[in-house]
């Protein structure tokens, strides 16, 4: 608050005291206190009281949900140290993630199975090997790893990067797992002569260059890893959608690899009856051309076509019916199958999520305040039944250009803002450690309601009720907070109004009340007369008051009520 100066507050001592007959005025004995009525600049603020707090700054753990028995895992690594500056999605730390890997390629086989069942069964086996049909789940995954770069890019396109960095750790999971199989020495043996006849056998040029391509696609989401770590966000989705259109390439090779038949009719009695009603309605249709008067013989051609080629449809369909039928499927069994590969691919995805939480990546930019753990450390999954982790953080991260002063306004004070648009409300911070130092900043929240403390306090027996407060919150300037720290003492002083150049007078020498107000003028310093006086008051502040009408400047007004008598200050 801008301090008014008074120096003209005196203390006066009246030796002798004569009562006149003015029964406005009396003669004072003993040291009374006076100050001038002079004219200066008044400032209502209403003060805040609390401490400067980060309200971007976390403990970070991992996420120990998917550990199994005996639901521990160890640290494997710890990528950053105290100070380090990070972005948005930058891997921090990683635990050993041996287990979560086996669970992905059991679930990967999983699926494997579920889809062999669908192909034998359904495929008409004779002339396939089911057995061979798993690197149709190589190829789901590498569809898998575009689709999840494809959520990528759009996440860096919203601005998203935490999102960014997990689609792509994903889509490295699928990448990598899809590779291995193709990298497998027992999938070039497969014979040619097991696949199925319609289908042109692959070469091994086609699963070298797979390989490579995926390497290649494998160490590019690595680079793209690094940008996202030293916060090149516009870069990494540059290298994103480059990639994305060479995975196309890609694409081919494996889609030529893949033993999944795109073609295969299944069966449906359903699918054959609609194709059947079609051929009735096309029947119709080519009675009613034979009967007009302009026989139209191209359009009786076309149609005719038409219904032969609906006929051999229907006609393969039942036959396929047939064949499937014979080995024991029926529609509840194809259901079951098709339910069971669902299942499966949901399961996988189970996996690979469980997978990802081996990472810890920073959810914002920002500053590593603390390193709690090192590599090897062991973790377990432990938490109070508020679902608080017990164990100890990772990593303490903080946003050190977010920084906010949280304190509590009283109950007197906050009518004087509560109805004030937050905008129009400018505070000003005093942090203890500074001293003489004012930071900047906008009042971001007032809160509704103030509780009070606990209940109340004794002092004696008596009960003592305590003033209700109501919490407040300012956002620093992010340019002159460089030097705070988060738990520093500060308070906030918010101006509500100004007046300049009018006439001021301490508090203590306004007396009265509810719009009667009135104050002790010291008429003459050696006889000690006093003329209580009555005056309008505007604008107050915890230190002085505004004087409307009543005082002239230069006038000595009475701070010090107890040197006058009680009976004496009447008009």
């Amino acid at each position: 608050m801008k301090k008014t100066s008074l120096s003209g507050i005196v203390t006066v001592v009246i030796l002798a005291g004569i009562l006149l007959s003015s029964c406005s005025s009396v003669t004072a004995t003993g040291a009374i206190s006076v100050a001038p009525v002079q004219r200066g600049d008044l400032e209502v603020k209403v003060s805040a009281d609390g401490n400067i707090e980060m309200p971007l700054a976390v403990n970070l753990y991992f996420d120990t949900t998917m550990f199994t028995p005996p639901y521990s895992g160890r640290i494997k690594d710890i990528y950053v140290e105290k100070g380090d500056i990070v972005k948005a999605g930058a891997l921090l730390a990683k635990l050993d993630d041996t287990t979560q890997k086996l669970a992905v390629e059991s679930a990967q086989y999983a699926l494997e199975l579920a889809m062999n069942n669908v192909v034998q069964t359904v495929c008409c086996g004779v002339n396939r090997a089911p057995g061979f049909y798993c690197d149709a789940v190589a190829f789901l995954r590498f569809e898998f790893a575009r689709k999840e770069l494809e959520s990528a890019r759009t996440f860096f396109q919203t601005g998203n990067y935490v999102d960014a960095a997990t689609q792509i750790s994903l889509a490295k999971f699928d990448l990598e797992g899809s590779k291995k199989f193709y990298s497998d020495p027992d999938y070039r043996r497969v014979r040619p002569d097991l696949i199925d006849v319609t289908q042109a056998a692959y070469s091994d040029y086609d699963i070298d260059l797979a390989i490579e391509r995926m390497s290649a696609e494998i160490d590019n989401l690595s680079a793209l890893q690094a940008l996202i770590k030293a916060g090149s966000y516009d870069d990494a989705l540059a290298g994103l959608q480059t990639m994305l259109d060479e995975m196309d390439d890609t694409y081919s090779v494996v889609k030529r690899l893949n033993h999944l038949p795109d073609n295969a009719t299944y069966p449906d009695t359903c699918t054959s009856y609609t194709v059947l009603n079609e051929v009735m309605n096309s029947v119709d249709l080519l009675q009613d051309i034979a009967r007009q008067k302009d026989f139209d013989g191209v359009k009786f051609a076309e149609t005719l076509a038409t219904v032969r080629h609906d006929l051999e449809l229907s006609e393969k369909i039942l036959d396929e019916n047939i064949s499937t039928y014979r080995q024991g499927l029926n529609m509840k069994t194809l259901r079951d199958y098709n339910i069971n590969v669902q299942s499966a691919i949901i399961n996988l995805q189970r996996a690979k999520q469980a997978l990802l939480k081996t990472e810890l990546l920073a959810p914002f930019d920002g500053k590593v305040v603390d390193v709690n753990l090192r590599g090897g450390d062991m973790i377990s999954q432990r938490y109070t039944v508020t679902g608080i982790p017990i164990d100890s953080y990772v990593i303490q991260l903080a946003n050190v250009d977010s920084m906010r002063m949280t304190g509590q306004i009283d109950e007197i004070d906050i009518v004087k803002i509560a109805d004030k648009p937050l905008e129009e409300l400018t505070p000003v911070i005093l942090v203890d450690a500074f001293p003489g130092k004012q930071f900047k900043g906008k009042v971001t929240f007032i809160s509704p309601f103030g509780p009070t403390q606990a209940s109340s306090i004794q002092y004696y027996g008596t009960l003592q009720p305590t003033v209700s407060t109501y919490k407040v919150e300012i956002a620093l300037d992010p340019q002159e907070t460089a030097y705070l720290t988060g738990g520093l003492t500060a308070t906030a002083e918010i101006l509500i109004d100004t007046r300049k150049g009018v006439l001021i007078v301490p508090n203590g020498a306004v007396g009265g009340g509810n719009g009667n107000y009135s104050v002790r003028v010291l008429k003459d310093e050696k006889t000690g007369v006093i003329e209580q006086r009555p005056v309008t008051v505007g604008l107050q502040n915890r230190t002085y008051t505004e004087i409307v009408s009543g005082l002239s400047e230069g006038e000595k007004v009475v701070l010090d009520k107890a040197a006058v008598p009680a009976k004496a200050l009447r008009k």
